[in-house]
């Protein structure tokens, strides 16, 4: 397995896999198969994610790597661990150290506040915002 921080080459089963951050296009599929694994992940139980989100996992590493998802499920765990580890280590580089920057970048440009998941409030408001919003006649 050869390392650059852009991709990495794995060989399965005879076969040379050379694994990149996922294109665009595979982006909706990708964040879909990843989304539940990632929740349950990052609550603690890997084993039980596992368990619950195999299906999941090889639908992101099929997406992940382009392999046919019929090779994959002929592979045995052996040989699908470092295919595997290879679209996690590839994929959390490239989500964690250059899209999610470019985000947070973009949100802050934007004057979001990612705790409150609303705009800032730029002016118009005086007082703090949870005396304005008590006392505020729309309160439901």
């Amino acid at each position: 397995m050869s390392d650059s921080p852009t991709s990495m080459t794995v060989s399965v089963a005879g076969r040379e896999i050379i694994v990149r951050p996922v294109r665009v296009g595979a982006l909706p599929a990708f964040l879909t198969a990843i989304e539940p694994i990632a929740r349950e992940m990052m609550a603690g139980d890997v084993l039980a994610t596992i368990c619950r989100q195999a299906d999941r996992i090889i639908d992101a590493v099929q997406i992940a790597s382009g392999v046919e998802r019929s090779w994959l499920e002929q592979l045995d765990a052996e040989q699908f661990l470092p295919l595997l580890t290879a679209v996690m280590r590839v994929n959390a580089d490239f989500f964690s150290h250059r899209l999610l920057p470019q985000i947070v970048a973009a949100v802050d440009v934007l004057g979001i506040d990612l705790a409150r998941e609303e705009p800032i409030q730029t002016g118009g408001r005086t007082g703090s915002s949870a005396s304005a919003e008590a006392g505020s006649p729309t309160e439901t």
